[in-house]
């Protein structure tokens, strides 16, 4: 307790878990010294003019039990925190509109009456997985966590790390601030312009004539933004140039921001 959490990986089993951000949501768990806590959840969707946005949910929450350590499995209270759902940066009432972007994560958490909780249960370090997405191999670390909730008949499983941020109820929002930035990071396409190096993080097929798929790894420069906002990328001379949909764009970082999560 007192630190917070990200989430990196979901799986119905673990055998083949999937990355967060390739799944276009993300959960933060920002845990308190006393059991206390905040709960968010981050979404990508259409904007009004076509474009992506991130929507951020956020609610109180709490551990059940006292005696945390002795505990294999702590679920996590939400429901009646249910009326404190906010939405991060809201200028007026968006309880409802939280609640809406944390129940499309967690099927029913909120309204259900059939004794589901979220919860989380310590990680046994060192099982090593391969990502569906892009097939890069983690490892888990004992300090790791998951979280599963009602989803598939408790079979929503997800893997949390510590972040390195210790947290307590006078930095909690601090806390929260810093997680809405780091989503954000993660889930927002990244803003190309000519000039900018890329690095593919997860295989997609090219936008052009007969272009195939463009691996995970490859590095370019892109060439051309056209009015779509669809890009050309040039590859270098062994796949050569190609254009990238802009809904592809989330499958690309740039180079010199490359970062894994």
């Amino acid at each position: 307790l007192g630190h917070v959490y990200r989430m990196y990986a979901d799986s119905g089993d673990f055998k083949q878990p999937h990355q967060c951000w390739a799944c276009t949501q993300g959960v933060s768990l920002i845990l308190l010294p006393d059991g206390g806590g905040r709960l968010l959840v981050s979404s990508q969707s259409r904007g009004g003019d076509g474009g992506t946005v991130i929507r951020h949910a956020t609610m109180p929450l709490k551990l059940k039990g006292e005696d945390y350590a002795s505990q294999q499995v702590i679920p996590i209270e939400l429901h009646r925190f249910r009326d404190s759902c906010t939405m991060v940066g809201a200028s007026g009432p968006s309880c409802a509109e939280a609640c809406k972007v944390i129940e499309d994560f967690a099927c029913e958490i909120l309204d259900g009456d059939d004794g589901w909780d979220l919860k989380i249960k310590p990680c046994f370090g060192g099982c090593t997985f391969t990502y569906a997405t892009d097939g890069e191999q983690r490892t888990t670390q004992a300090s790791d966590i998951i979280m599963t909730t009602p989803n598939c008949d408790e079979l929503g499983h997800f893997l949390f790390q510590k972040t390195g941020t210790a947290v307590s109820a006078d930095t909690i929002q601090v806390a929260v601030n810093q997680e809405v930035e780091a989503w954000e990071e993660i889930l927002m396409p990244p803003t190309l312009v000519v000039g900018d190096k890329v690095r593919i993080r997860m295989e997609f097929e090219s936008a052009s004539e007969d272009g195939g798929t463009l691996a995970k790894g490859l590095i370019g420069v892109v060439k051309e933004v056209d009015e779509d906002g669809d890009a050309m990328v040039d590859f270098g001379p062994d796949v050569g140039t190609h254009w990238v949909a802009h809904r592809c764009f989330l499958k690309l970082c740039k180079y010199n921001k490359a970062r894994k999560l």
